[in-house]
């Protein structure tokens, strides 16, 4: 059975109709009062031309844009959800400011001051020559977000939204009207161009640029509405690249016109974007300024068509993108009696997309990728049904009439695992297929459920004090009032992590950590403004913690996760705190350098990290205190070569390791026929371990494996005895698995 969604909304009083021959009626939830607006409070009375704009530092909410009254002290961030946000403000004759603020609901904020800001200048060129019509736009450098932005650098004119950006002129020139101090970077964008990024730059307070000038009269006199200070950065050069033309079509060559070419060059995390472009009448496009070394992946879009990928390893001379035109389908549902099921739960499991049938059954999926699709209406009270079906390109498919059955009652118990009572008012709801329906445990803990399906249910249990269980029924449940279903909850604890920023030596704000463990779903952590946050009631047992490093780079957005692990024992009734930061650093360095590609990963009983190579080729790697560390080469071919085991007493800040000059390389074979995709690993008495995986001829190769005698295995069987000696390529040949 596919896995269930992760979260539900239980309807909180639904009432369960238990009589086979028809579906309950819920009971109306009246209206929740919407929460209270976060405020800001204005240090001195607003002034005219005043905008703030509150931008939520995560994907699903918009941007809004706020107009204060002239003299007002404080205003209601009306319709900005509480959480991590990006608030700017600014005025005709002031910098805009922006800072990551937490809201909360009701809370109030306050903005400091604005300034006069900086005026930023400079010169972009594209190889030898002035690049005009660029767009540049500002980012603030090392912002945590899980949303591209940059800057807005004034209103509109019309006051008609922000302005994101300038614009070159003839000789490359640009000018950033006005710039709070801080750290930021410029991005430079033109249709179809690769996007540049500029070195990171300081804008300091107005007052130091003007006494580096010398203009001290200035100072001691200020006008009522002086020049904002200049700072030119000078020229920034881009790469000059090359083009590449590309044709979009539809599936019988027609050109389409307004479709959209976008793409990504190099690999993860340091693609490099390429802005979007726009065919014309002969469905032609072309992308600029693109690096010939590097692979590129093209994406391909227009209005009713199916977007297309393209991944390349190196640029052709061309590319031609041909659309497919979506489709899409419609359907009634109707019970046994001919009457129209509303409110019931279609979901198209390829797409994961769901919609509900209105009020007289009809329902209906547009821009539909053609393809298999198994489509599951369920309602509750009913037994679900599930329909495949193919939809080929352009198709408008009618399945007419969908009839659904009275589905029987499922009876059950819900009673603690450790003590045995029983839960009472545990809410069940059946997650799989959605929309089966749900149902309130009684006083004695036990429930009726009218559900159904041919491929079982997927039932959650949620109830105080307990972390949410998932049951797996079967098709034909044997569970009857008399001996009903019986479901243990067992008692959970929470998790609570603390996260220090070394950079900035202070609680981190935003931080994201991921919590995995005992198969469950995974759960995300958000870190407010002490650095803190707690999850919800999680099963016991062993979990992982995962931070997650996570950076908006002005256009794109750069996530890893991996970078430091905390291993922690969730008990019943019990917090389990974990912290990450505020650790020793270990900067580690080999004897040569090594090829592009490899991580270093440190491993001790707590505490797991793999960071890539600085800009010296040095890795700098935290750190548990008082525990030794395994440090291991890695890569993303699944290679993993261990180098040294540091001690827990290793107080040196620095370790240079020599890099071996070796390899093992093979060909897996079992009567003749190649063994592609096994395990194979190298165990050596107090060496460590090197691992791999065959490639789909059985071939393997591991560099950097100290000198040393080992045993090979192969899917965990010992296969031969080798040893390895320095600077000399070990080549084991063909070598006969046995079955």
């Amino acid at each position: 059975m596919p896995a269930a969604p992760s979260a539900l909304a239980l309807l909180a009083g639904s009432v369960l109709a238990l009589g086979a021959s028809a579906a309950p009626t819920p009971t109306p939830i009246p209206p929740s009062a919407p929460p209270a607006a976060a405020r800001v409070r204005f240090a001195a009375p607003a002034v005219e031309g005043l905008w703030i704009e509150a931008t939520p530092l995560s994907w699903g909410s918009e941007a809004r844009v706020f107009s204060p009254a002239p003299g007002a002290r404080a205003l209601a961030l009306t319709g900005v959800p509480a959480g991590l946000t990006m608030l700017c403000a600014g005025a005709a004759a002031a910098a805009p400011q922006c800072t990551r603020v937490s809201l909360t609901g009701g809370g109030a904020l306050d903005l400091p001051p604005l300034g006069q800001g900086v005026r930023v200048t400079g010169r972009v060129m594209v190889g030898r020559q002035a690049a005009a019509g660029l767009r540049i736009s500002v980012a603030p450098e090392g912002l945590v977000a899980r949303r591209a932005f940059s800057l807005p650098l004034a209103r509109a004119k019309g006051g008609e939204g922000l302005v994101r950006d300038v614009a070159s002129d003839l000789s490359g020139r640009y000018a950033i009207p006005r710039l709070a101090p801080g750290r930021y970077f410029l991005e430079a964008r033109s249709p179809g161009g690769r996007s540049g990024r500029s070195e990171p730059f300081t804008v300091p307070a107005p007052e130091r640029l003007r006494r580096t000038a010398g203009d001290a009269a200035e100072l001691a006199e200020p006008t009522e509405s002086p020049e904002p200070a200049t700072l030119d950065l000078g020229d920034w050069a881009l790469a000059a690249g090359v083009d590449l033309p590309v044709t979009v079509a539809d599936a019988a060559g027609a050109p389409i016109v307004g479709a959209e070419v976008a793409a990504l060059q190099g690999e993860a995390p340091a693609a490099q974007d390429v802005s979007a472009a726009r065919t014309g009448p002969d469905g032609r496009a072309a992308l600029t300024r693109l690096d010939p070394a590097l692979s590129i992946s093209i994406a391909c879009s227009a209005p009713g068509y199916v977007r297309a990928i393209q991944e390349l390893e190196r640029l052709p001379p061309e590319v031609r993108c041909a659309l497919a035109r979506r489709a899409s389908l419609e359907g009634r549902l109707l019970d046994g009696d001919e009457k129209p099921i509303a409110g019931a739960t279609l979901r198209l499991e390829r797409s994961q997309r769901s919609t509900a049938s209105d009020r007289v059954g009809a329902f209906s999926f547009d821009g539909l990728v053609p393809g298999r699709y198994r489509l599951t209406a369920a309602a509750p009270g009913y037994r679900a049904v599930a329909r495949d079906l193919d939809l080929l390109a352009g198709e408008r498919r009618s399945l007419g009439v969908v009839r659904l059955s009275p589905a029987e009652r499922l009876f059950g118990e819900v009673v603690d695992a450790a003590s045995g009572e029983s839960v009472a008012g545990a809410s069940i709801a059946v997650v799989e297929p959605a929309g089966g329906g749900s149902a309130r445990a009684d006083e004695e803990g036990r429930f009726a459920l009218a559900a159904g399906s041919a491929s079982g249910l997927r039932l959650e249990i949620r109830a105080g004090g307990f972390p949410a269980k998932r049951v797996d029924v079967g098709p034909e449940p044997r569970a009857t009032e008399e001996e009903p279903l019986v479901i243990q909850l067992a008692r959970g604890g929470r998790v609570q992590v603390a996260v220090w920023d070394e950079s900035a030596d202070a609680p981190c704000l935003g931080c994201t950590v991921n919590l995995m463990g005992n198969g469950a779903d995974p759960e995300t952590l958000l870190t407010d403004a002490s650095g803190q946050a707690t999850s919800e009631l999680l099963d016991p047992g062993e979990w992982d913690a995962y931070l997650e490093t996570v950076e908006s780079a002005g256009a794109t957005v750069r996530v890893h996760s991996g970078d430091a692990v905390r291993h922690v024992t969730v008990g019943p009734g019990a917090v389990s705190r974990v912290e990450f930061g505020r650790h020793a650093t270990l900067t580690v360095g080999f004897s040569s350098p090594l090829p592009p590609g490899w991580m270093l990963a440190a491993d001790s009983a707590t505490f797991h990290s793999s960071v890539g190579p600085g800009a010296d080729g040095t890795f700098a790697v935290r750190r548990a205190a008082g525990e030794p560390i395994t440090l291991a080469l890695v890569d993303a071919a699944l290679r993993r070569v261990q180098q040294a085991v540091v001690p827990a007493d290793y107080g040196d800040p620095a370790l240079t390791l020599p890099l071996p000059a070796t390899s093992v390389s093979g060909l897996l074979r079992r009567d003749e026929t190649p063994l592609p995709d096994r395990a194979v690993s190298l165990v050596g008495a107090g060496l460590g371990a090197a691992s791999t995986v065959a490639d789909a001829q059985g071939a393997f190769q591991i560099p950097f494996v100290p000198p040393g005698v080992y045993t090979l295995h192969v899917e965990g069987r010992p296969l031969r005895v080798v040893e390895v000696s320095e600077g000399a390529p070990l080549d084991l040949g063909i070598l006969h698995v046995p079955g």
